[in-house]
């Protein structure tokens, strides 16, 4: 990290700190600031932010060089666990999901390797179809939300209906009664 002549000792310091793998909050421990400081610092002084964001990624350089050191140790305690026939299968197969992770690029690699295509420019016709396409689907879209739910299997009869009234279907859809039914019980009551 290139030393900012416009930045306090204070902040210079706060910055060594996070440049050597403390945490923002204990570089601010360390340094007896409040954290609000740091984010006023950061919102108001172009200078300060621009050196914080070079000592996070300083920072995260140091780790994952640390990381490294010990990758190849990783490796031997996770192929043993492999190998042993007494560990337990859940293990083991965490022990080979790890190893195929740690094999198998990221899709994020892959994306940075990958050669960038220039978009191609669409003409008016490309375009004109696309919003026709667009337009289509919306339709068939809307038509197919204003249709009613036509269930293939009919539910339980205590199951709630799916006509949408509350009751339960036995008492529902499930169990119309005929009309003449209802005149002949309409008549008793009368």
């Amino acid at each position: 990290m290139q030393p900012t002549t416009d930045l306090t000792p204070v902040q210079l310091t706060f910055l060594d700190l996070v440049t050597r793998s403390y945490s923002i909050e204990q570089a601010a421990k360390e340094t007896e600031l409040r954290w609000s400081t740091i984010m006023e610092w950061s919102r108001t002084i172009p200078e300060f932010r621009l050196a914080l964001d070079e000592a996070i990624g300083c920072r995260a350089l140091l780790n994952r060089e640390r990381a490294q050191e010990f990758t190849y140790e990783a490796l031997q305690v996770i192929v043993k666990v492999l190998r042993d026939e007494k560990a337990s299968p859940s293990i083991r197969l965490r022990a080979s999901l790890t190893l195929i992770k740690m094999a198998t690029p990221s899709a994020e690699a892959e994306r940075k390797s990958a050669p960038k295509q220039q978009p191609q420019a669409e003409t008016k016709s490309e375009t004109a179809e696309t919003a026709e396409n667009s337009e289509k689907v919306h339709n068939v879209h809307k038509a197919a939300q204003s249709q009613p739910v036509r269930l293939s299997v009919e539910p339980g009869r205590n199951a709630i209906c799916p006509c949408g009234s509350g009751a339960k279907f036995k008492r529902c859809c499930g169990n119309p009664v005929p009309a003449a039914t209802t005149t002949a019980a309409a008549s008793m009551a009368a």
